[in-house]
């Protein structure tokens, strides 16, 4: 018989839920990239809190803050190897917990978007654009949030697995 606290906990469940993430993640960011290309035209935007937060429709050829622009090939290369290496760590992570669970699946999510979009049409498509206290902030999307949230968990589940590796000595 099989006991429910094991099933929950085991590798094979916290794999299988990261790939959930991922996939749910992937879809929001895919459909929300279809919708704003289908109702905004390249470039146009639409305030949502005047001054503040609106929907530019762009398309970044680069990476994070359009860094190596016009180098999408290189981008995607890279895009490639490190979607095979996160798969490859999460297949072979025995230790897998919540925090990093939520972590992986948002990562894995995030990388996957952005890799569809640099495949089929050779750019990104952004389209949250935040003004703050003056500064308009690289616009962005759904895939880069997954990343950026994704990364941050990861970082915290590391420095709380140190502090408690430090507790234990």
């Amino acid at each position: 018989m099989i006991k429910f606290d094991k099933l929950i906990s085991s590798g094979d469940n916290m794999r299988a839920k990261i790939y959930l993430i991922a996939f749910l993640g992937l879809i929001m960011d895919q459909l929300t990239k279809i919708m704003i290309t289908y109702f905004l035209d390249l470039y146009e935007s639409i305030p949502i809190i005047e001054n503040f937060f609106s929907f530019t429709y762009i398309e970044n050829k680069g990476a994070a803050w359009g860094f190596f622009s016009n180098n999408t090939l290189l981008i995607t290369i890279i895009g490639v190897f490190f979607l095979l290496f996160l798969i490859w760590y999460i297949n072979e992570n025995k230790n897998l917990n919540g925090i990093n669970t939520l972590s992986l699946g948002f990562i894995l999510g995030g990388v996957t978007g952005n890799l569809i979009d640099r495949i089929l049409r050779g750019s990104v498509v952004d389209f949250f654009n935040f003004v703050v206290l003056g500064y308009n902030y690289p616009i962005f999307n759904i895939a880069d949030v997954l990343i950026v949230c994704g990364v941050f968990l990861f970082m915290v589940d590391f420095l709380l697995g140190s502090v408690n590796d430090v507790k234990r000595k």
